[in-house]
């Protein structure tokens, strides 16, 4: 009798701890089991998904919530933007990828300027292109709970272009703190559908600054730009970050940097 009593409290405990029981100490096992669903209906087998969710490079980033929060002043001097400096790259950009740019600009209706604005404002030109793993930043979303539905998207949206450019360790794909990668800063879901092989060598590379160029062209006509509606301008470049700040710092940049 004593036997079954200690048994049956195990069960019970086991049956109370269940919704709570997590997949690699932090993610849920329902949220888990979802993903994993989800990337098994897009080829990927169990043991390549526990590969993943089990590695130990595999954390949870607790800063990311308090980063998210915080908003980049684009005119500050701080950030330099409009200086001597930084418009004296622009103009070097120009000139250094006329050839590219300009392609872009026939092909997309974008102005080459703008172009160069957003790569400025992105990533620097590629000096600041984030060394985050971002398999851990769309993991630290579930497993905080927060935006988790966009984590998750995004998570199956990163393996899906692991296997695209035939990137056999997702750990070796890095970003910014939210998950954005590449000179142009895509989401995973916006490389998927966005990104464009200008130099046709296979596969979209964010890293090329050939691919990067198109492919900000690409996204910025696919969300509403037209060369010659100021409005429309607005709400490509919005579409691209949510925020008015953002948009008119490119627009200022990208007028600086014209003549």
């Amino acid at each position: 009798m004593k036997g079954k009593g200690r048994f049956a409290a195990i069960l019970l405990l086991f049956v109370f701890l269940s919704p709570r029981l997590f997949f690699a100490d932090n993610l849920p096992v329902e949220k888990f089991q979802r993903i994993s669903s989800r990337l098994q209906k897009e080829g990927f087998s169990q043991a390549e998904i526990e590969k993943v969710f089990k590695d130990s490079r595999l954390e949870v980033y607790r800063d990311i919530v308090a980063l998210k929060k915080k908003k980049i002043d684009y005119f500050s001097k701080a950030y330099d933007l409009f200086g001597p400096e930084s418009i004296a790259r622009g103009k070097n950009f120009l000139k250094e990828n006329k050839a590219t740019l300009e392609k872009a600009e026939k092909q997309f209706g974008v102005s080459k300027e703008i172009i160069a604005a957003v790569l400025r404002l992105e990533t620097n030109f590629g000096n600041f292109l984030g060394e985050r793993p971002l398999i851990n930043t769309f993991y630290s979303m579930l497993a905080l709970n927060f935006n988790s539905d966009f984590g998750e998207k995004e998570l199956v949206s990163l393996f899906l272009v692991s296997r695209q450019i035939k990137e056999p360790d997702i750990f070796n794909l890095k970003g910014s703190f939210m998950g954005a990668f590449g000179l142009c800063q895509f989401l995973p879901s916006s490389y998927l559908n966005f990104a464009v092989d200008d130099n046709k060598d296979g596969a979209a590379d964010l890293f090329s600054v050939e691919d990067a160029i198109s492919s900000i062209a690409n996204y910025l006509r696919r969300h509403g730009w037209q060369s010659n509606d100021f409005y429309s301008k607005i709400n490509g470049l919005y579409g691209y970050n949510h925020d008015l700040m953002y948009v008119l710092a490119v627009m200022v940049y990208a007028y600086e940097i014209s003549f």
